[in-house]
């Protein structure tokens, strides 16, 4: 037989839990270094029932020196560290009654570690009781020390250091009861960014980020501003890889909208459903489906209307400086 819906989620859930709690204990990552972001901490932070399979950071490509090798080196061990610490700690995990086996794989690629291109880890749970297997993919996406230095991650008063990322400690909380310590997440209005980043990046549309975009601004209270400022920061955003922007973001925010107004219910379904147990994704098909897609093409036309705006006003002031 294979892995349930509910095994599956229960153990990918663990998985996530331990490797949030290893990378937050780890001094190598926290100095500055990294910010958990993406459809993960938009479920551990803030609240969101979309399920997530995969653990998404950013980090300072400098961190550990300037030699080739030595991002990838640093994070090999540490993800190697916190393989020993994911077998010891799921044995003891109550209502885990089946036997599995960790492996972990890196996903190499030709780029892997270059701007825009990730390291990849596989880290996969399989059982000799069970078919298939589950699978917990970590992407660490080397940044500019400058990019990661300006983009909001949860911010709370410190004494030394009124700046300082907040930790983790007083924000994440699953329901094991466990605390991630000092790792930095991003805002709510960072992964907002980075989600229409994301959709105006990809030549396909992913739902999962669609509806992101919708938790973001119909379930969070208060929900983020789309205006000048958003616009700057989802500008900084664009940055963050190459430090070179898209092309043209606004007209591809009206393509994205248009795309996701054409779409059927039946199309959300396919492109949503197995994100959310058949109980969750029963209460959110028809009705607010329908509402997923006005709020979050709604959503990209504002920021395309704000950077049309923005571009507008630049002109302006170009024709009125003085030759």
């Amino acid at each position: 037989m294979h892995f349930s819906n509910a095994e599956t989620r229960q153990l990918a859930s663990a998985v996530q839990d331990i490797m949030l709690s290893h990378f937050g204990q780890s001094s190598k990552l926290i100095q500055g270094n990294i910010v958990f972001h993406g459809g993960t901490a938009l479920k551990f932070v803030h609240g969101s029932s979309r399920f997530s399979e995969d653990l998404d950071f950013l980090l300072n490509r400098q961190a550990f020196g300037d030699e080739a090798g030595s991002l990838p080196e640093t994070i090999n061990d540490i993800m190697d560290k916190g393989l020993t610490k994911l077998s010891e700690e799921l044995l003891d995990r109550p209502g885990l009654d089946i036997d599995f086996a960790v492996n972990l794989h890196l996903k190499t690629g030709n780029r892997s570690w270059e701007p825009g291109h990730p390291g990849k880890y596989s880290i996969e749970l399989s059982s000799p009781n069970r078919r298939g297997k589950i699978r917990t993919v970590c992407e660490f996406w080397p940044t500019n020390p400058e990019y990661l230095a300006n983009y909001e991650s949860l911010q709370q008063a410190v004494p030394d250091n009124a700046n300082a990322a907040v930790s983790c400690h007083d924000l994440i909380q699953t329901v094991e009861g466990r605390m991630y310590q000092d790792l930095p997440v991003a805002s709510i209005e960072a992964i907002l960014a980075d989600k229409f980043v994301a959709l105006a990046n990809r030549d396909y549309l992913k739902w999962r980020d669609v509806y992101d975009v919708w938790y973001v601004m119909e379930r969070m209270t208060p929900a983020p501003q789309i205006d000048g400022k958003f616009v700057e920061r989802f500008q900084h955003h664009l940055t963050a890889y190459s430090g070179e922007g898209i092309q043209n973001p606004e007209s591809k925010l009206i393509a994205v909208a248009e795309r996701i107004e054409s779409a059927s219910i039946e199309e959300i379904g396919r492109g949503l459903s197995t994100f959310f147990t058949t109980m969750e994704w029963n209460s959110i098909a028809e009705d607010s489906a329908q509402r997923i897609k006005s709020s979050a093409s709604t959503a990209c036309n504002r920021l395309a209307q704000e950077l049309r705006l923005l571009s507008v006003e630049s002109d302006r002031k170009l024709d009125a400086t003085p030759e």
